[in-house]
């Protein structure tokens, strides 16, 4: 994820620094890119070592709890970002 938001450096700095140029999306498109990337080879990495690690008696509700997990991370990532872009404007 460091990697995806450091790609993303050079076009805000660019946009900052001359007022009203217009970047282009292929930044924004590389960015996502190597996120998904990135997630893709974490993914399967947790899946595995849940039912690992997990005493087998539960290792279905621990997969079910890793997925819920991921699922609050991702609403609390997309209601901070709603909140810092609420105090931006």
């Amino acid at each position: 994820m460091a990697i995806s938001f450091a790609i993303l450096l050079p076009p805000a700095r660019w946009r900052r620094a001359t007022r009203g140029i217009r970047v282009s999306p292929w930044w924004l498109i590389v960015s996502y890119g190597i996120s998904e990337l990135g997630e893709l080879c974490l993914y399967p990495v947790g899946l595995s070592a849940v039912t690992k690690l997990s005493p087998p008696r539960i290792v279905g509700l621990m997969m079910g709890v890793w997925l819920l997990s991921n699922a609050f991370g991702n609403k609390l990532a997309g209601l901070g970002g709603g909140i810092s872009s609420a105090r931006c404007r």
